[in-house]
């Protein structure tokens, strides 16, 4: 009789064990569950944010770090000026050492304003200033400055003139009208 009560108590304690067991796996696949929802909410928002960047970037004006060329080359008209890209091989004319960081080398005229700034603080503002190489830098400079702006004005109010415009129509080709 006590061995029948022994395994009586065994396959209850095993049912409980098991009942325990079923607990504790749904309790895992719900805490799984949720740690996929919340990664899946974690992704789309970090989508969002990256569209939302992207997106920013695109509209972003030339004072941008990066940028590319082709989004300021007009549709329909022959490109006489184009933005400057900053030339590095500039910095070798400077007759002068100085330290230059690459931290925003990229940003558009930077380049140049740092190496007129380098050039006044080595030449003061007067007389020495008016060497060859920092005639040039300020040149580089004022130039680079005035595009922008007109680059920067005619894509804000004209956008549709521009090739990399969502609002650009495509010209079509001799050989695609089928004329």
């Amino acid at each position: 009789m006590e061995g029948f009560i022994q395994n009586k108590r065994k396959k209850e304690k095993e049912g409980e064990e098991e009942e325990e067991s079923k607990e504790k796996r749904k309790q895992i696949n719900q805490l799984n569950k949720q740690k996929q929802e919340e990664e899946k909410i974690y992704q789309q928002k970090k989508d969002q944010k990256r569209k939302k960047y992207l997106y920013q970037r695109k509209e972003m004006t030339i004072f941008a770090e990066t940028w590319e060329a082709s989004e300021y080359q007009y549709r329909n008209k022959a490109n006489l000026k184009t933005l400057p890209v900053n030339h590095l091989g500039k910095l070798a004319e400077l007759k002068f050492d100085f330290v230059e960081y690459k931290a925003h080398q990229l940003i558009a005229c930077h380049l140049y304003e740092r190496m007129t700034i380098h050039c006044m603080n080595q030449y003061g503002l007067f007389k020495d200033f008016y060497r060859p190489e920092c005639l040039d830098a300020q040149y580089y400079f004022k130039t680079c400055v005035e595009l922008n702006a007109a680059y920067g004005i005619q894509k804000k109010f004209f956008p549709e003139h521009f090739v990399g415009s969502p609002y650009a129509r495509p010209v079509p080709q001799f050989q695609q009208l089928g004329l």
